[in-house]
């Protein structure tokens, strides 16, 4: 799925760089189709579209040779998957920002741009966020897990306790995934729901039923036994 995704957006780049010329512009180049006739006049269009055309062929083409070859050289997938989001977004930031040397930027020039800079640090922060490592700790009758998605679970309230592989997952109800990266909560095949803290490096799962919900989550392969034994006693 996430290689299929890369061959779309790059053909969606590289088609923008394709189709825009001077006499379609007005109609789909966003910021020019708004501005009056007269200042359309002093635009340097000419150059802008050079420059436009050049940057999206160069984006989707790069973006297509160094997706495939991520895929193919590095064998964890959050690898592909952070590039495939991030390389795009942060390349069409900087086209538009390069873009302001083409015309005089007024307040909202710089609003968008803001806010797009915003936006793309707001998706860093959440990837980083979201990928975290989950810590568990017991401390007294209670189990605690780290993170946004921190849970805290009494261990007289827990009515089994197995290490299984992980059960078959159709949907996410809330929370974050990215490859075999969850957190929050997800739907199971059996019709049930799980909260899901788990950080995808490991093949079996501590998965803990308490009366109203399923609580499902990994460890470092080291310390998982140990932290089993404990919630055991």
């Amino acid at each position: 799925m996430e290689i299929n995704m890369l061959y779309l957006l790059s053909f969606i780049l590289i088609l923008i760089g394709l189709i825009i010329n001077k006499e379609n512009a007005k109609y789909l180049l966003s910021g020019y189709n708004m501005l009056p006739e007269k200042e359309r006049n002093h635009f340097d269009l000419v150059n802008f579209l050079k420059f436009f055309k050049r940057s999206f062929l160069l984006l989707g083409v790069s973006y297509l040779i160094i997706g495939l070859l991520i895929s193919a050289c590095v064998k964890n997938p959050l690898i592909f998957i952070i590039y495939s989001v991030l390389f795009p977004l942060i390349g069409v930031f900087f086209i538009i920002y390069k873009s302001i040397g083409y015309y005089k930027p007024n307040k909202w020039s710089w609003a968008i741009l803001t806010f797009g800079l915003m936006i793309i640090i707001a998706i860093m922060a959440g990837i980083g966020i979201g990928l975290a490592e989950v810590n568990v700790t017991i401390k007294g009758n209670k189990i605690y897990t780290s993170g946004p998605y921190a849970i805290a679970i009494d261990r007289n309230q827990i009515k089994a306790i197995t290490i299984e592989k992980m059960p078959t997952i159709v949907g996410k109800i809330e929370g974050f995934e990215m490859g075999k990266v969850r957190k929050g909560i997800f739907k199971l095949s059996d019709g049930g729901n799980a909260t899901i803290l788990s950080n995808g490096k490991d093949s079996c799962f501590i998965i803990l039923t308490i009366e109203r919900n399923t609580y499902i989550l990994d460890y470092r392969a080291n310390l998982k036994n140990k932290l089993f034994e404990k919630i055991e006693r």
